[in-house]
């Protein structure tokens, strides 16, 4: 099993990682890609993955999460040479409010412009912002892969993701009861093109609501989606493992 976003790189996590990661391995989660979303984070993940190689460290400013008025020289370097499997987890976020727009716009412009240099991948963050995140992305000339986090949009916005190659992962709400339309949703999403995560220590399943998600609940998000999308669990497990490695270029 592959956790296409979570944050090993959060305290809760880090500060105890050889017995977390030992957690996962015996649950079966022998990959996964740590989300930095801050330059603090950011560098923290590069150092998860340096001692846990299958471990892959993304890396970028979370729009909620900015430093500074625009991406600082000494950051766009590391985003520029450090050893990652994609930038992000970047976007726009206008859940809030729109205070801090053109500061947003700003950071993403520029880490998606350097993701685009290097040929990387990009682990999006959107929030009441769809339709401009894909508009802002697409003025930067950046064509290359995408993976929407924790995807919950609407089937026009699937649609208009998956034209562009897009990739859309699934977190712990398809656990939900109330959440038929994600379900409904994802069932339509082409196989090929489909990703799970726990984003833990965030957005945690339906039976550990009020808590942290726990990296071995990724067994349950799998479980939720073999239903809807027609396969077992074991099938669906590898065959978002293979989606991951396709869109992290993970080689074996």
């Amino acid at each position: 099993m592959f956790d296409s976003h979570i944050h090993l790189n959060s305290d809760i996590f880090f500060n105890d990682l050889d017995a977390v990661v030992e957690k996962m391995t015996l649950a079966g989660v022998t990959g996964a890609a740590i989300g930095g979303y801050n330059e603090s984070s950011s560098r923290r993940a590069v150092m998860v993955n340096e001692r846990y190689p299958k471990m892959l460290a993304t890396a970028g400013f979370h729009p909620l999460f900015l430093e500074g008025d625009e991406l600082s020289d000494e950051f766009a370097l590391f985003l520029e040479t450090a050893e990652i499997a994609a930038i992000g987890e970047i976007g726009l976020d206008f859940w809030g409010g729109r205070d801090d727009e053109a500061r947003q716009r700003k950071f993403f412009e520029t880490q998606a412009i350097i993701a685009k240099e290097r040929a990387l991948p990009i682990v999006l963050h959107i929030r009441k912002s769809f339709y401009e995140t894909l508009s802002l992305l697409d003025s930067t000339g950046f064509k290359g892969p995408a993976l929407h986090h924790a995807f919950s949009g609407s089937a026009d916005m699937a649609e208009k993701a998956l034209e562009r190659g897009h990739y859309l992962s699934v977190g712990g709400k398809i656990t939900y009861p109330e959440r038929d339309k994600l379900r409904e949703l994802f069932s339509t999403v082409p196989k090929e093109r489909l990703l799970v995560e726990t984003d833990a220590p965030d957005i945690p399943i339906f039976k550990r609501r009020g808590e942290p998600h726990r990296p071995t609940d990724l067994l349950d998000i799998i479980a939720a989606l073999s239903e809807v999308i027609g396969l077992t669990p074991e099938e669906t497990a590898k065959l978002t493992e293979e989606n991951a490695k396709s869109f992290f270029g993970c080689k074996g």
